[in-house]
């Protein structure tokens, strides 16, 4: 009963130190300082997990600290004609160690079978190994901006915001070059992406 506690602890330890990568290229975004100056709400959709509700405060950090707006308010407070639909479309995944995933077996199995069967190969070596063989989880999650104006959709946008995490004995040893630091940076270039690409539109 003992081996199952310790065993139980220590999968929390290393779940909640795992490592964290993005895989998306880093762009130099050329600064434009010019505002936009435009009245704009947002309206948050799919970010309701814990973890999701920090990535969007940092998405909504990066509105509010651009300075291209003249106002930004939240859609239930406002009755604005712009609005600004930013919605998560998670990836389906697997829960590592806790639980079963959300998402039925088949949608991996028929869709993805190799990433599948090396997921499966991956999780039962680590487990066996007792995570000295890291588990790599590979989140292919994006961000979809839509534009309405008046309640007519005039523009969507699509950015990815793919990552990988580690976890395992490796993962303490790789903490220090991890993305975790630098989240917020990830999150805004993203936003100022959006911004630059959607001037012309509003």
């Amino acid at each position: 009963m003992i081996s199952n506690y310790k065993f139980f602890f220590l999968c929390i330890f290393f779940f909640s130190q795992c490592s964290v990568y993005y895989l998306e290229e880093k762009k130099n975004l050329k600064p434009n300082h010019s505002a936009i100056d435009k009245e704009i709400s947002y309206e948050l959709i799919g970010w309701e997990t814990n973890e999701n509700r920090e990535l969007a405060s940092l998405l909504l950090k990066a509105f509010h600290t651009s300075g291209k707006f003249k106002k930004i308010s939240s859609y239930v407070k406002s009755d604005l004609d712009m609005r600004v639909q930013i919605i998560l479309e998670s990836s389906p995944r697997f829960q590592i160690l806790f639980g079963e995933s959300p998402e039925p077996v088949s949608w991996m199995v028929e869709r993805k079978l190799g990433s599948f069967s090396l997921y499966i190969l991956n999780r039962v070596a680590a487990m066996q190994s007792l995570f000295i063989i890291p588990v790599f989880v590979k989140n292919d999650d994006t961000i979809l901006f839509r534009i309405w104006k008046k309640n007519r959709l005039i523009g969507e946008y699509v950015y990815p915001a793919h990552s990988l995490y580690v976890i395992g004995w490796v993962s303490l040893f790789l903490r220090w070059s991890d993305d975790r630091e630098t989240l917020d940076k990830h999150y805004s270039d993203i936003v100022h992406q959006f911004i630059e690409d959607t001037r012309e539109v509003y």
